[in-house]
């Protein structure tokens, strides 16, 4: 459990944009708000330190991140952990820290599968910020060797099977992917982030399913390429390392979502039916 704050409001406005994007990457995600209304400065970091030696005791070992934000909201969010026993964590966290303090405090779980948009909501409602939340794309540094041209893409009208294209360097995971897709897309792979920019501008894929993780650069780089080239680009990341600063960066750049590995084929073909066409 990585822990933010007591003064991490963009943070928490940031995962909140990403949830909003697309949902349905956040299966499998739990969400806890505890707010505290009316607490001074000192006292909601004296209670933020208590709460934080809470949450090291019970969700040590679990994936996620929580954050303090604006003097009086606690947002943790988990992977693979039951909403009911994060929802018997924050009701132990109100009775320790808060209500001994004679504090009102007010708590919620979240399925963020099911209920993500109303978490998302309920941060930016927090962050006084508006809302539906704004995603901005940094363009970053160019590292490697890409194409030079100003507008390498047009929009044109798609026809026949979505054509996708696997950058992934591990040869299971692309012979994986390639025989869960062979009846239902076009399918090109490409091994790394140099072959990936060739493969991009020579294959023009309906749908890019791109590893985080690669030799020659890192995925988001890839990603950050294709976004400034190709703005309208359906682009989903894969990952064996699904914790929240990963999805959130990724999705903040402008991903329609997130795939962990070991994946689903169901999930594969989620986005290549709505970002493609399946003969």
């Amino acid at each position: 459990m990585k822990i933010h704050g007591p003064n991490s409001t963009q943070d928490a406005a940031g995962i909140a944009a990403s949830i909003a994007t697309d949902v349905r990457s956040w299966h499998g995600w739990t969400a806890l708000h505890i707010e505290v209304p009316g607490m001074d400065a000192e006292a909601f970091e004296n209670a933020a330190r208590s709460a934080q030696a809470v949450l090291g005791s019970c969700l040590k070992e679990v994936e996620g991140s929580a954050y303090f934000c604006n003097g009086q909201d606690l947002y943790v969010l988990c992977k693979h952990l039951p909403e009911r026993t994060l929802e018997q964590i924050g009701a132990q966290i109100c009775d320790l820290v808060f209500v001994d303090n004679e504090l009102a405090a007010c708590c919620e779980s979240y399925d963020l599968g099911v209920r993500g948009i109303q978490f998302a909501e309920a941060v930016f409602s927090g962050t006084g910020e508006g809302w539906p939340p704004k995603l901005s794309i940094d363009s970053g540094e160019e590292s490697l060797e890409r194409p030079e041209e100003e507008a390498l893409f047009s929009i044109e009208a798609r026809q026949g099977p979505a054509k996708v294209l696997l950058v992934e360097d591990d040869a299971v995971t692309r012979w994986m992917v390639r025989n869960s897709l062979k009846d239902e897309c076009e399918f090109a792979t490409a091994q790394s982030a140099g072959n990936a920019f060739s493969m991009y501008v020579s294959f023009k894929p309906d749908l890019v399913l791109l590893d985080i993780g690669l030799p020659d650069n890192n995925g988001s780089e890839v990603l950050d390429w294709i976004m400034r080239n190709d703005p309208g680009a359906c682009v989903v990341m894969l990952s064996g390392k699904d914790n929240v600063d990963n999805i959130s960066g990724c999705l903040e750049k402008g991903a329609k979502g997130f795939i962990p590995k070991p994946f689903v084929r169901d999930d594969l073909l989620h986005y290549i039916r709505g970002c493609g066409t399946v003969a």
